[in-house]
């Protein structure tokens, strides 16, 4: 009887434990993990970008463009190493300071590697101006614009046709 009592309490503490530790942050975990799910997705995403651009300048055979693109995947490449590096220490971690850290981490690289897709973008230049309606220009004031008026040198001035040096013109 002694022994089914103590293995009671035992199994108690033990789902009390279980409570307290891991009870207030099963919802925290399940957002993180669903969070983590959709910045991976990002990343992913704007990794198969870049290297889609990579085709596009290689179809181009345009070498300068390729540079630029691979300059951009070597950056955003080395960001999803460190995303998946402080991923791995955000969802291990349950320390709230470690946690705050980890989530700096993780929106850093993820940002990063975002960067590097929109400069790759703008190697290859599919976000180029496609139209001047959005273009305005202004001209300066000049004091002395000789065209000022309609005709050269001012408005009201008449200008003396040249004189010739031979007497057969």
């Amino acid at each position: 009887m002694k022994l089914l009592q103590k293995s009671l309490l035992a199994a108690a503490l033990v789902v009390a434990a279980g409570q307290l530790y891991a009870g207030p942050s099963d919802d925290a975990d399940a957002t993180l993990v669903a969070k983590m799910k959709d910045l991976d997705k990002q990343v992913r995403g704007d990794l198969d970008h870049i290297v889609s651009l990579q085709a596009i300048a290689r179809k181009q055979q345009d070498v300068i463009k390729l540079s630029c693109v691979n300059d951009r995947y070597v950056k955003a490449k080395a960001g999803a190493n460190i995303f998946d590096n402080a991923r791995a220490d955000l969802l291990s971690v349950h320390d709230s300071d470690a946690r705050v850290r980890a989530t700096a981490s993780v929106n850093s690289a993820t940002e990063t590697v975002h960067t590097a897709r929109e400069e790759a973008d703008r190697c290859v230049g599919s976000t180029e101006i496609e139209s001047d309606a959005n273009t305005s220009y202004t001209k300066p004031d000049v004091p002395d614009d000789p065209t000022v008026g309609g005709m050269p040198l001012g408005g009201g001035v008449v200008i003396e046709p040249p004189t010739y040096s031979t007497p057969f013109h």
